[in-house]
């Protein structure tokens, strides 16, 4: 074990087993998540044609596999039996917000138990990145009015609306699923298996309660992504510099 980690670790240990929230505490919170905020927009402009390009050539993937919807779902077989579509549907209900705000309050708790700093900023990076994931997500979708597969209506963009069943593209839960999950995978690589696995099952149970389209999860996976992973970067930035 390196003599930072250890140094680290000791400085955790060292510190009160409980503290309670005072008005010092929140705002050092606060201040920390402003610069997480600043250090993730400082990353994304930097490496702005970087996601650019990476965002056409996703375009163009996507293109190609909104053909390929219908028969996704004729591969995925749909034998909906009682037990599975109740377990998708509790992953849909986990994914509402609740997975993110799970991560988030569970570390910031631990941090209140250690006083290790990593733990908070592991939980803003999640708390964060889901919430900006989540709003631009929903300006974004209210625009396209894509029916979701369960109206059984005509499958084409048409155009801005506010009726939820017009709310498929791209998918809100996966997005800020996976930018919450992403940003944490990147503060605390240790809890990175669950965390994904977390969003990958939403994922998946999204698809088979017919609530969304494949391109609609693979487009709110990018957008989850392209958030996550500078609150991610901007989590351990602010580690290094301890």
């Amino acid at each position: 074990m390196s003599n930072e980690l250890q140094a680290q670790q000791n400085s955790c240990m060292k510190r009160p087993i409980m503290k309670r929230l005072n008005r010092e505490e929140c705002r050092d919170t606060v201040a920390e998540g402003r610069e997480m905020c600043r250090l993730a927009w400082k990353f994304t402009w930097d490496n702005r044609w970087k996601m650019i390009i990476v965002a056409l050539a996703a375009g163009l993937v996507g293109l190609k596999l909104h053909s390929y919807d219908a028969a996704a779902y004729r591969a995925f077989g749909w034998d909906r039996t009682v037990v599975w579509f109740e377990l998708s549907r509790s992953l849909r209900e986990w994914g509402r917000f609740m997975d993110v705000l799970f991560f988030a309050f569970a570390l910031f708790g631990a941090y209140l138990l250690t006083d290790c700093k990593r733990f908070r900023r592991a939980a803003l990076a999640c708390l964060l990145a889901g919430i900006v994931s989540g709003i631009t997500v929903n300006v974004f979708r209210a625009g396209t009015g894509r029916p979701r597969p369960s109206t059984e209506l005509p499958d084409r963009f048409h155009g801005p609306t506010t009726k939820y069943k017009m709310q498929s593209f791209p998918s809100g839960h996966v997005a800020a699923s996976t930018a919450g999950m992403t940003a944490l995978a990147f503060a605390m690589p240790s809890l990175a298996v669950v965390a994904l696995g977390s969003s990958a099952s939403l994922a998946w149970s999204s698809v088979y309660t017919h609530a969304h389209h494949p391109t609609d999860i693979f487009f709110g996976l990018l957008l989850g992504l392209s958030i996550g992973v500078p609150f991610g970067a901007a989590a351990r930035i602010m580690e290094r510099r301890e």
